[in-house]
């Protein structure tokens, strides 16, 4: 996997295991990312709705594209299929 790839799903498990987010130092200091590089990675993932930068105490968390994933992902689950005739 190539550097950029690595770094992006480094900051997504960091951010969402999280569960008040994290700030740009501290994701810079958890992950040992230098500020320029995690600054363009940040910037690409808050524009794509992956992340949302919460502005009362500036931590990244979770956007609103990762709940559409989330939602197909489990829409098409083998796991979900048994138990949709229970909850219809």
């Amino acid at each position: 996997m190539g550097k950029s790839a690595d770094r992006v799903f480094q900051i997504l498990e960091a951010i969402g295991l999280s569960q008040k987010g994290k700030t740009h130092d501290e994701l810079g200091s958890f992950l040992n990312i230098p500020k320029r590089s995690l600054s363009s990675v940040l910037g690409n993932l808050v524009d794509r709705e992956y992340f949302s930068l919460n502005e009362a105490d500036r931590p990244y968390v979770l956007g609103p594209h990762v709940l559409v994933l989330a939602g197909r992902y489990l829409s098409s689950s083998d796991m979900i299929r048994p138990g949709q005739p229970v909850i219809k």
